[in-house]
């Protein structure tokens, strides 16, 4: 399985690997922050954003990534502004 994960906080990102360690085969990725022509290169099976707050650019880059695509996107944010994850 190849798991990219956007997280600006590198600590976080390693927790998100370690929480996946039982996956076998398994190629995890960390970036920053979310780049398509990186992600389509690496063509990961799941993304995985964590973050404190998403910001409405990463948003909309998945939800356009998405259409092309399809691949499953999880999101673990500590705060968010009302409205954004059903926008």
């Amino acid at each position: 399985m190849r798991v990219l994960v956007i997280d600006p906080d590198s600590a976080r990102a390693a927790l998100v690997a370690e929480g996946l360690a039982g996956v076998d085969p398994l190629e995890v990725r960390h970036r920053p922050s979310y780049d398509e022509a990186e992600a389509a290169a690496f063509a990961p099976d799941v993304v995985v954003v964590a973050t404190e707050s998403p910001d409405r650019d990463t948003i909309d880059s998945l939800r356009d990534a998405s259409l092309a695509n399809p691949r499953p996107v999880v999101m673990f944010v500590d705060r968010s502004e009302p409205g954004l994850a059903e926008a």
